[in-house]
């Protein structure tokens, strides 16, 4: 299960990093992920975005870039 957290948490960063006002939901698994072993921010077209995590209930959270 480890495995598919990290690939979903690289594949949302993955898109980050490619569109300026991607955004999204994921469990609260993949927001933990995250939160230990990236940065909150991420680069996107050159420009450094900021991550937010928003929660929808206990176990899934929101999530979208804003300007840093």
């Amino acid at each position: 299960m480890t495995n598919e957290i990290a690939k979903e948490a690289r594949q949302i960063l993955g898109n980050m990093s490619g569109m300026a006002g991607y955004h999204g939901s994921c469990s609260a698994a993949v927001v933990d992920y995250m939160v230990e072993n990236y940065s909150m921010t991420v680069f996107c077209n050159g420009y450094l975005r900021n991550i937010v995590f928003t929660p929808i209930t206990h176990k899934n959270y929101s999530f979208k870039t804003e300007a840093a």
